[in-house]
């Protein structure tokens, strides 16, 4: 019987071949290898093979190269569908992480005594990378919260993270619904929610090191995006959530 990896890192894409390729790169060169990357490629016009990654075939890769263009929500909610693991994490192709993010937010579940959802780090934003993103970074604090301890601090930014860049219970990520829709459009905010969402089914683990770099320029989605009736309306509807699960802690005190 075939083992399972512990680990599903769905990687979203959309023509960006370079970009995807030091995005696959930093997956491939974790320390941590137990684990399985789903490539999801919404361009049709632009299939995505080893060949084109210019990498040998690896076993640990598949690739999905869709028909039509379904979106990002819809494409990183069918990578969580296809999930087996134990554990799941997403990665947008203009995105890297630390070679050591898998290995530093694994070694924080050695303490079982506590049910715990969600692992997350910190993280760089920048137009283009630093050198220190990539020293060693063994030297890690840990906190571990309740939903009720979480939230506080996460939406007063006292804690640094990225809401779909963490070690995630496939489980309770199921549970929960995956990748929320929010508003009437590509959904900003909805990876906001999904800490909070998660505090909801167990503790989260939060360690201070920052193993993702986040690319920040013109051509992202938000970024570029003029429908401002999008933000608007999902921001809205956050706030309907984040309401929603301060009354289901504050009942469970």
């Amino acid at each position: 019987m075939k083992n399972i990896p512990l680990v599903t890192i769905g990687l979203t894409t959309y023509n960006r071949p370079d970009l995807l390729k030091e995005a696959v790169r930093s997956v491939l060169n974790q320390t941590f290898t137990d684990f399985v990357l789903i490539i999801g490629n919404d361009d049709p016009s632009s299939p995505v093979t080893f060949e084109t990654l210019e990498m040998p075939y690896d076993h640990r890769v598949e690739i999905l190269n869709y028909s039509s263009n379904i979106g990002e929500i819809s494409n990183m909610n069918n990578m969580l569908e296809l999930a087996k693991t134990k554990w799941f994490t997403w990665l947008a192709d203009d995105d890297i992480f630390h070679s050591q993010y898998l290995e530093l937010l694994i070694k924080t579940l050695q303490n079982k005594s506590y049910s715990v959802s969600a692992v997350y780090c910190g993280y760089l934003a920048g137009d283009d990378l630093n050198e220190s993103f990539f020293h060693d970074v063994t030297n890690s604090k840990l906190i571990s919260l309740t939903s009720h301890e979480f939230i506080p601090k996460y939406v007063s930014r006292k804690i640094n993270l990225q809401g779909n860049y963490g070690l995630l219970n496939t489980e309770n990520l199921k549970k929960i619904g995956g990748m929320p829709s929010l508003g009437n459009s590509f959904g900003p905010y909805s990876d906001t929610l999904i800490p909070i969402l998660l505090s909801e089914t167990g503790c989260i683990n939060y360690i201070d090191s920052p193993l993702c770099f986040l690319r920040t320029h013109m051509d992202s989605e938000s970024a570029s995006s003029s429908n401002f009736e999008a933000f608007t309306t999902a921001e809205i509807d956050f706030l309907k959530r984040l309401i929603e699960s301060c009354n289901n802690v504050g009942r469970n005190l």
